[in-house]
C-alpha cells in the first residue's frame, strides 16, 4: 500500500480495496458494500439503538474512563417510511427546497407516461415525516412522538468518495414532534450529547462540537448542532448534526394536536442523522499502512482466537478452549479458528480486517496476543489473561484515542492573527480562532480561501479584534476546508 503520511487518497483507496470493504457501482458515487464494511455499519446500528434503548453496556467489560457522559430521557419509536414522495411536497417549504434543489434525484416518467408532478427519491425525510404526522390524530397526550428509521437516502453529488460523499448512502434519521419549541430544542440537544458519547467516547474520534453558522445550518432548521473531525488532511468531516428546526415544517405541512384546553396548537420538530460517512472518518482516523485498525466497540469481531496445535496436544487444545470460554462469559464479539498450517497468512488477514486482538494458543502453557494498535505481541498465561484482560482492553481503547488526537492536534493551528491564518490555511491545516462572524465573512472565506466555518463554539469571554475585519469580536470558530 501506499503510505499513508505520503499520500492520503491514494493510500485511502487502496485501503477500501484491500479490507475487501467496497466494489463501485456503476452509477457514479454509488458502492456495493461488501460484508467487511456493512458489518460495521451494523455495529453502529447497535451502538445507536442501544443508546437510545439506554444499553449502554455493550459487554461484561466495563471502560470506566470512557462511559457514557449523559443521560437519555426519551422513547424513540423504530418505522420505515417510502423512498419515493411528489417534487410538489418539497416546495411547501421554501428554504428547505431552495437548500436541497440541486441534489435532487428526479423522476420525471413511469413506464410511458410523463409525469406532471415528478417523484423525488428521498434526499433527507422531514417532509416524509410530515406527511405522517398530518395523518395521525394528535393530542398533547401523545406528544413528543420520536421516530427512528434506518435507511438510505440520495443526493446528486459532483465530487464523489467512497463513504465521505456519495450520491447514494445509508444513515439513520430520527425526528421528533414537540408540544414547543423549548422541547424540540431540548432534544436536539440531548441527541447531539448521545452523538458526541458515541462518536468521540465509543469510536475514539476526536471532534469539535458546537453549532452550525446560519449558512451553515440544515436548510429550514432554527438552529444546528454539529460534531466535526479533523481527518489526517487537515479537512473537516462532518460526523453527525442534530437540527431544533421549530414549526418551520410543521406550520407548512398544517400539523396540529389537540391540546389540554382542547384547541388546536402546532408542534414543534427536531430532527437529527449519522451516516455511513462516519465509517470514512474511522478508517481515515484510526488505519495505517498495513490495513484496517478498528475501535474495540466498532469491531465486528472483537478478537480472533486460533487454535494451532499441529502436535496433537489435548493440553493445548484444552487450555484454546478456556480461553474460549472465558471470551464467551465477558461476551466478546469473537471468532474460534482451529488451524495447523498458513497461521501466517491468517494473522496478516486478520491485521488488514483490524482485529483489535489476535490470540494464538500453540501451547500449553502461554497465549500469544496480537495488538492491532501497537502491532505488538504478549505472551500470558491464562491465569494472567482473566486478570489482564480488562487492562488490555482499556488500554487499546485509552491509546486509540491518544493517537488519533495527537494526529488532530498537528493538523490544528490555534491562532488569532490574519498572517498566522494564512499561514495555517497555506499549510492545509484547520484553525481555532476568534472572529466577528457575519455572512459577509463566511462568503470572504470561501471565495478566498476555500474554507468555511465549520463549528461555531460559546463566546469568547475575552474581547478581541477580528482578524479579518479589525472589529470586536467574540466568536469562537473552528475553520477548515471540507469534505
Amino acid at each position: 500500500m501506499t503510505k499513508k503520511t505520503q499520500d492520503l487518497t491514494s493510500w485511502y483507496d487502496q485501503l477500501l480495496v484491500k479490507a475487501k470493504l467496497i466494489c463501485h457501482g456503476e452509477v457514479k458515487g454509488t458502492v456495493c458494500f461488501l460484508n467487511n464494511s456493512w458489518g460495521l455499519w451494523m455495529e453502529i446500528q447497535q451502538l445507536y439503538n442501544d443508546a437510545i434503548a439506554n444499553k449502554n453496556q455493550l459487554s461484561a467489560i466495563a471502560l470506566t474512563k470512557f462511559q457514557p457522559t449523559t443521560s437519555f430521557c426519551y422513547q424513540v419509536f423504530q418505522v420505515q417510511l417510502p423512498t419515493l414522495s411528489f417534487y410538489s411536497e418539497y416546495q411547501k417549504e421554501k428554504t428547505h427546497i431552495k437548500g436541497f434543489n440541486p441534489e435532487l434525484f428526479l423522476i420525471n416518467q413511469v413506464g410511458q407516461k410523463q409525469l406532471n408532478d415528478p417523484l423525488v427519491l428521498r434526499p433527507t425525510s422531514e417532509i416524509a415525516f410530515c406527511n405522517l404526522w398530518k395523518k395521525q390524530e394528535l393530542s398533547y397526550h401523545d406528544l413528543p412522538l420520536i421516530y427512528n428509521q434506518w435507511t438510505q437516502v440520495f443526493r446528486a453529488e459532483k465530487n464523489t468518495r467512497p463513504f465521505l460523499r456519495n450520491s447514494e448512502f445509508y444513515w439513520q434519521e430520527t425526528h421528533g414532534l414537540f408540544v414547543d419549541q423549548s422541547q424540540s430544542e431540548q432534544a436536539a440537544i440531548s441527541f447531539w450529547n448521545l452523538y458526541q458519547d458515541l462518536i468521540i467516547n465509543k469510536l475514539c474520534i476526536p471532534a469539535f462540537v458546537g453549532l452550525k453558522s446560519e449558512s451553515e445550518k440544515f436548510a429550514g432548521a432554527k438552529n444546528t448542532w454539529t460534531i466535526e473531525a479533523i481527518m489526517p488532511d487537515g479537512q473537516s468531516l462532518q460526523c453527525a448534526t442534530s437540527h431544533d428546526l421549530g414549526d418551520t415544517f410543521t406550520k407548512s405541512f398544517t400539523i396540529s394536536y389537540q391540546s389540554k384546553t382542547n384547541q388546536k396548537m402546532t408542534p414543534s420538530s427536531f430532527s437529527c442523522g449519522m451516516s455511513t460517512r462516519i465509517l470514512g472518518a474511522i478508517f481515515l482516523t484510526h488505519s495505517d499502512d498495513y490495513g484496517l485498525v478498528l475501535p474495540w466497540y466498532l469491531a465486528s469481531k472483537q478478537v480472533k482466537l486460533y487454535l494451532f496445535d499441529k502436535n496433537n496436544n489435548p493440553k493445548t487444545r484444552a487450555l484454546a478452549f478456556l480461553v474460549k470460554d472465558f471470551l464467551e462469559k465477558l461476551k466478546i464479539r469473537f471468532s474460534f479458528i482451529e488451524i495447523n498450517n498458513q497461521l501466517g497468512k491468517q494473522l496478516l488477514k486478520g491485521e488488514i480486517e483490524g482485529i483489535p486482538l489476535q490470540m494464538i494458543v500453540d501451547n500449553e502453557k502461554t497465549i500469544n496476543i496480537f495488538n492491532r494498535l501497537t502491532r505488538l505481541k504478549t505472551s500470558l498465561t491464562f491465569a494472567n489473561l482473566q486478570t489482564e484482560f480488562v487492562n488490555l482492553v482499556n488500554n487499546y481503547h485509552t491509546e486509540m484515542y491518544r493517537k488519533a488526537n495527537d494526529l488532530v492536534e498537528q493538523k490544528l493551528a490555534r491562532v488569532q492573527t490574519l498572517k498566522e491564518i494564512e499561514q495555517a490555511f497555506k499549510n492545509k491545516k484547520a484553525v481555532l480562532c476568534t472572529v466577528k462572524l457575519t455572512g459577509e465573512l463566511e462568503q470572504h472565506l470561501k471565495t478566498k480561501y476555500q474554507v468555511s466555518v465549520r463549528c461555531v463554539f460559546k463566546k469568547s469571554d475575552v474581547t478581541q479584534n477580528c482578524p479579518f475585519t479589525n472589529q470586536p469580536c467574540f466568536d469562537s470558530v473552528l475553520i477548515a476546508r471540507a469534505y
